[in-house]
């Protein structure tokens, strides 16, 4: 996953088993493919895990794609990139860095 400063541009190749590419379907990208069309604001922040994507926007809204829970096999991935809902925690507060792990997401607030 690659982010430009020019324009605040994404980009995501690699394996996308689980919709974590963010281009709508199973897809291997051996070259980089640009998604920020999915996003209506532009991204300030991307994360990346092996099994989900999450998209921080400028407006302090998190996006993902991919899967959220990673060894749920009934869990629905999100092919393109959806918005995530913060919770009770996170209403209102300033989001000022996100991050993935294999087995987590995390938000600095």
């Amino acid at each position: 996953m690659a982010q430009t400063s020019e324009g605040n541009k994404v980009y995501t190749f690699g394996q996308g088993l689980t919709g974590q590419l963010g281009h709508g379907g199973e897809l291997l990208k051996s070259v980089p493919c640009e998604i920020t069309s999915e996003f209506s604001e532009q991204v300030v922040q991307v994360a990346a895990s092996g099994h989900g994507s999450l998209f921080l926007t400028e407006s302090n809204q998190i996006y993902y794609s991919g899967k959220l829970k990673a060894f749920d096999s009934k869990e629905v991935p999100a092919w393109r990139p959806k918005k995530l809902q913060k919770g009770a925690q996170l209403e209102g507060k300033k989001i000022h860095k996100i991050q993935a792990g294999s087995l987590f997401y995390a938000a600095l607030v």
